[in-house]
C-alpha cells in the first residue's frame, strides 16, 4: 500500500473507530458505565472477535495489514498524551493523607493475585498440560501470579478523570495505589522474565502480556 493509498485508509479507519466508540459509549452510559468501557467494547466489536468473524472482508478492508502499525503508533501517542494530562492534573501533596492506605491497598493488590495465581498453576499446571517443556514449575507459577497482579492503570486513570475524582481523596488513593501496584508488578514481571527457562517460554497459552490481562506468553 502506497502512502497515497494509506492516508485515506487511515482517516477512514479513524472516523469509523471514533463513530463506533461514541455510539457504544453512549449506549453503555445509559446503564451507568463510563465511556472508556464502551470504547474498549467498541474495539472488540471492530476487531477479529466480532467484525472479523462475521464479515472478514469488511474488517480486512477497514483495517488492512499495512495500516495496523500506523494505528498502533497513533494509539500509543494518544495514550502517552492522556497519561501526561492525568499526571499534570494529579496533585502529589494529596498523597500525604492517603500514603498509608494506598500502600496497604497496593500491597494487597500485588500479594493476593500473586499468591492465588501461583497456587493455581502449582495445583493444576502439570495436570492440564499448560506448562511449556523444560520450564520449572516455580518459574511458571511466579510469572502467572505476577501477570495477574498487573493492573490496567490507564483505564483506571481514565475512569477517575472522567468521573471528576482526580482531586478527591478517593481518586488520589486509587491512583496512588494503582501506580505503586503497577510499578511493583512490572518490576517483578521483569525479574521473573529474567529467570532460568524464560527463553523457552512459560506455557502453552500464547497471548500478549502487555495488557496485563493475559496468563502467559511463549516465544
Amino acid at each position: 500500500m502506497t502512502p497515497s493509498e494509506l492516508a485515506p485508509a487511515f482517516f477512514l479507519a479513524v472516523v469509523v473507530i471514533l463513530a463506533v466508540c461514541r455510539l457504544v459509549g453512549a449506549l453503555l452510559q445509559r446503564v451507568g458505565q463510563p465511556p472508556v468501557v464502551g470504547e474498549m467494547l467498541a474495539g472488540v466489536v471492530l476487531g477479529p472477535s466480532v467484525l472479523g468473524a462475521l464479515l472478514p472482508g469488511v474488517e480486512a478492508g477497514l483495517f488492512p495489514e499495512e495500516l495496523r502499525p500506523v494505528l498502533y503508533v497513533v494509539g500509543q501517542i494518544g495514550l502517552v498524551a492522556f497519561m501526561f494530562h492525568v499526571g499534570w492534573d494529579f496533585r502529589v501533596d494529596r498523597l500525604r493523607d492517603v500514603a498509608r492506605p494506598a500502600g496497604l491497598v497496593s500491597a494487597a493488590g500485588v500479594l493476593v493475585p500473586v499468591v492465588l495465581g501461583s497456587a493455581l498453576i502449582a495445583a493444576v499446571g502439570e495436570r492440564t498440560g499448560t506448562l511449556a517443556p523444560g520450564v520449572p514449575l516455580v518459574v511458571s507459577a511466579l510469572f502467572v501470579g505476577v501477570t495477574l497482579a498487573v493492573t490496567a492503570f490507564p483505564m483506571l486513570a481514565r475512569i477517575i478523570s472522567e468521573r471528576g475524582l482526580t482531586e478527591t481523596r478517593f481518586g488520589s488513593l486509587a491512583l496512588g495505589a494503582g501506580a505503586v501496584d503497577d510499578a511493583v508488578a512490572w518490576v517483578l514481571l521483569a525479574g521473573s522474565s529474567a529467570s532460568p527457562g524464560a527463553a523457552r517460554g512459560w506455557c502453552r497459552w500464547p497471548s500478549p502480556a502487555a495488557s496485563g490481562s493475559s496468563w502467559c506468553w511463549r516465544w
